[in-house]
This record gives structure tokens, sequence and C-alpha cells, in this order.
């Protein structure tokens, strides 16, 4: 199955182009195997994804808890997973907190972009032979780059 086009983990293509509905196919076993897998990868983003989402504080996001007429609305799920970034290690094939979608939207060369250079907080530390590998502050989900030196955010 095709996933995704492109470094950010996004699952649209777990949708029917035409309906955009989920796909179910329980009539086909290879294919309805294919997408239960893809879900409960799925899952293991949306894990994260909300975890990061309370760290970030976006449940305090006017988007999320006071504008009524948004379509994010007491929505966090939907909001963390269209405002956060995710992609998936090539080191160690675990997604990772690549940082706000906004901020990559300057990124948007993604017919260039190569796989080896996604490589997560925890597999940096690793490669580059120093610093901390885990933070008593962030763990190593939350780690960011300055972390491994002095646990102050830039």
């Amino acid at each position: 199955m095709k996933q995704y086009n492109g470094p950010r983990i996004v699952f649209n293509y777990l949708d029917c182009p035409d309906c955009k509905q989920r796909i179910k196919a329980p009539q086909c076993p290879q294919l309805d195997k294919e997408v239960k897998k893809q879900e409960l990868f799925e899952q293991t983003v949306i894990k994260k994804c909300m975890e990061r989402a309370k760290f970030e504080e976006l449940h305090k996001h006017d988007r999320v808890c006071k504008n009524k007429d948004d379509r994010f609305f007491g929505k966090l799920q939907d909001y963390a997973m269209a405002k956060l970034s995710y992609y998936m290690c090539f080191k160690c094939q675990n997604p990772y907190f690549g940082g706000m979608k906004d901020c990559d939207a300057a990124n948007q060369d993604y017919a260039n972009f190569k796989k080896e250079e996604l490589v997560c907080g925890k597999c940096a530390a690793v490669a580059v032979g120093g610093g901390e590998k885990t933070c008593k502050k962030h763990g190593t989900d939350f780690i960011e780059f300055k972390c491994k030196f002095c646990c102050s955010i830039a």
C-alpha cells in the first residue's frame, strides 16, 4: 500500500479518494489486513501527537476551546494532528515529532527530501556520540537537541 507522499506522516491515503471515507475492505482479506495494520500505526502516531499536544498546551488554543465556529472547536485530536508534524526516523523506524506544521511550510521541497536525513532525537544523540540520550524533564519522546547538552530549549 502506497503511504504518504513526502516526509510528513499523514493518513489520508487510508481514505477513499472519491468519497473521503475510511477504506473498509472485509471482502478482500489482503487489503483489509493492510488497512488494519496502517490504522494501528495511525493510533501510535495519534498517541504520540496527543502527548505532544499536552506538552505544547494546544488544548488552551482558541481554535479548540473558545471559537465555537472553528472546525477544531472541541476537537483537540484533530487540531493536534493538523498542527503537529511527525516524521518516520530513518534509523529506528519510529515516528517522531519534527516541529509545527506551520514551520514546515518553509520547507516544501518534498520532491528532493532525503529519507536518510529524517532522524529522531534519540538516534541523533547516538549518532553524534555525545550528550544525553534521555532527558529527566522531557524523556525520550520529547527530547530536543538542546536537552542533550543543557536542557534549555533554544
